[in-house]
C-alpha cells in the first residue's frame, strides 16, 4: 500500500486504484504507474514427490490451497495423468462454478 501510494495511487478495498486485485502485474497498461513487475523471491526446499501449482483466480476461488494439492495429487497417480493435471484442474474450477477466468499449470518436483 505504501508503495502504491508513494506512486501516486490509492489502495481501495483491497485494491489497487479500486480495481486490481495485484500489485506485482504484467500487461496492466493504465495501472503501470502503481504496480511493479519485479518478483518476489524466496527459495524452499520440498520434499520430492511435491506438486507446484501456479494458477489464476479462476482456480483460487473456488478451490483453496491444500485442496487444489490434494485434488492434483490424488488425480495424478500415474506419468500419462500428471501430464493432465492442469487440465484436469481446470475442469474441476469450472464444475465448480467458476466465474473468472481459469489458467493453471502444474509442476512436479
Amino acid at each position: 500500500a505504501k508503495r502504491i501510494e508513494e506512486a501516486g495511487g490509492r489502495p481501495l478495498r483491497g485494491r489497487v486504484c479500486g480495481v486490481l486485485a495485484i500489485s506485482r502485474s504484467l500487461g496492466d497498461q493504465v495501472f503501470k504507474d502503481y504496480v511493479i513487475a519485479k518478483p518476489s523471491i524466496r527459495e524452499v526446499t520440498v520434499p520430492s514427490g511435491s506438486v507446484l501449482i501456479v494458477a489464476c483466480d479462476g482456480l483460487w476461488d473456488v478451490l483453496k490451497d491444500e485442496e487444489a494439492v490434494r485434488v492434483a495429487q490424488a488425480y495424478g497417480t500415474d506419468a500419462k495423468k500428471k501430464e493432465s493435471t492442469a487440465d484436469y484442474l481446470v475442469q474441476q474450477a469450472l464444475q465448480r462454478k467458476s466465474t473468472d477466468n481459469v489458467t493453471v499449470v502444474v509442476v512436479w518436483l
